[in-house]
């Protein structure tokens, strides 16, 4: 009689515990999302240090992020308008003018669609700059998501016909900063640059606000930037400049 009171007692703590840690389970959970509305506007402070012909290039700017628009199905019109910076080179500092303006249509999960922009052409092909505004968008997943999950997006590249931009995207968890909860993720991608297959890669790690999804701050490296000076890499930051 003990013996079969012990089993029931065992059978029930186990149960409990199974339940629990189901439950544990459930909880890890998150449901990655974006939840913009039109008018929305952030603000970043980006920090880039780019490596070229053996030369340090320092740039310290800003960027305006707008929701120009939401589609009735979901997808959105972003607008990116850069601010006035400082470009140091040598050791010497000069102002640098504001970029001109871009538009990206994303998805509502922020898979990259068009690009458009009439900027004149820089010290990179056009190629190039679209190949880059389809790697920056960050790519959530369909479905809920706990620490350790991947997923990957391919993508036409526009700098090499019959391509893809290959992302797999991890989330890394829910991470406190300063007292408040991001999620967190990091974003690799890989793509050619040429015909001939040479490659680009990003790595980025991205801290969302939970709720809207945009991004509180950024960091990372790009490797492989072709322009007419030559390849460039680049380590990158960005912070999300908090109103006042």
């Amino acid at each position: 009689m003990r013996s079969a009171k012990r089993f029931l007692i065992g059978l029930m703590a186990l149960g409990a515990a199974l339940t629990a840690a189901s439950a544990a389970r459930a909880q890890e959970e998150v449901t990655l999302a974006f939840s913009y509305k039109k008018g929305d506007v952030f603000r970043y402070k980006l920090d880039v240090v780019a490596s070229i012909m053996g030369m340090d290039v320092t740039v310290k700017t800003g960027q305006k992020m707008t929701i120009k628009e939401i589609k009735e199905n979901g997808d959105y019109v972003i607008l990116y308008e850069s601010e006035p910076g400082v470009a140091t080179i040598g050791g010497q500092e000069q102002e640098m003018p504001a970029q001109p303006p871009f538009e990206v249509t994303v998805s509502k999960r922020g898979k990259f669609i068009s690009y458009n922009s009439e900027a004149p052409q820089g010290i990179m092909s056009p190629e190039i700059v679209k190949l880059m505004a389809v790697m920056s968008e960050n790519v959530l997943p369909e479905t809920p998501v706990k620490p350790g999950d991947s997923w990957t997006t391919e993508l036409d590249n526009p700098a090499a016909k019959g391509k893809k931009v290959v992302t797999k995207t991890t989330f890394v968890g829910v991470e406190n900063v300063e007292g408040v909860d991001y999620w967190k993720i990091k974003q690799v991608s890989e793509a050619a640059t040429d015909d001939a297959g040479t490659k680009m890669t990003q790595e980025m790690t991205v801290w969302l606000v939970p709720g809207s999804g945009h991004t509180f701050k950024m960091e990372g490296k790009i490797k492989g930037l072709p322009t007419q000076f030559g390849d460039m890499d680049w380590d990158v930051k960005m912070t999300l400049v908090k109103d006042k």
